[in-house]
């Protein structure tokens, strides 16, 4: 317990991340695990549009948070074995 700036009684909480605290939903990778659309461009060695036309076909598979869209390690490796040997 330690008194915060009101001088109100409160636990101690870990400070490094914002979400700490908050679980992630069964079957959701964490959030750091995720990739950006320029990171696989950047791995594969392609443009990021050319990453967006693959999500757009259906032939890489996503996760979205609303607008944000992010990419499996899985999806990516996926991606690779079906497309690009």
């Amino acid at each position: 317990m330690s008194i915060n700036r009101h001088g109100r009684q409160e636990q101690s909480r870990d400070r490094t991340s914002p979400t700490a605290s908050v679980s992630q939903p069964r079957g959701v990778p964490p959030r750091d695990a995720l990739l950006k659309i320029k990171d696989v461009a950047e791995i594969i060695g392609v443009v990021p549009k050319t990453v967006r036309a693959w999500i757009n076909s259906g032939k890489l598979k996503t996760v979205r948070d609303g607008r944000i869209i992010r990419i499996t390690p899985d999806a990516l490796d996926n991606y690779i074995n079906e497309h690009m040997r």
